[in-house]
């Protein structure tokens, strides 16, 4: 059976820095934070969960961003996702919007714009813009 976990949020990235940020703003907001280091296994939590959003570095060690996205899409099209990525790289930040990220962030990541998508979370734990 699959659940709603809105008070969730899944991040996919090996950075400590970033995911002690996330965790950070997560806390503050009274979110728990989930997180993954490999894209299979974020993907297998999907069929049994949908979070509140999702955060993902553009480089991930076993799938193409691309592809995660497009899985993404089949699965749970309207799970907003934000891609991190590295600083300056415009290529990638199109690949990743046109890939259907609702954002992509550079790195490094400190939490500017993070907390913007974290104050679209309505009370009930949904995103909305």
């Amino acid at each position: 059976m699959r659940t709603a976990k809105r008070n969730t949020v899944y991040l996919l990235d090996e950075d400590t820095a970033v995911r002690d940020t996330v965790n950070s703003l997560c806390t503050s907001r009274q979110l728990k934070m989930q997180h993954f280091t490999c894209a299979q296994q974020l993907i297998a939590q999907l069929d049994e969960n949908q979070p509140a959003f999702l955060i993902t570095a553009y480089q991930v060690s076993d799938m193409l961003v691309t592809d995660l996205l497009a899985e993404i899409q089949q699965r749970e099209p309207s799970l907003p996702v934000i891609v991190l990525g590295e600083h300056s790289n415009v290529s990638s930040a199109v690949e990743s919007i046109r890939a259907g990220a609702l954002d992509y962030i550079e790195k490094p990541v400190y939490s500017g714009r993070l907390v913007e998508h974290f104050n679209m979370l309505a009370t009930d734990g949904t995103y909305t813009e």
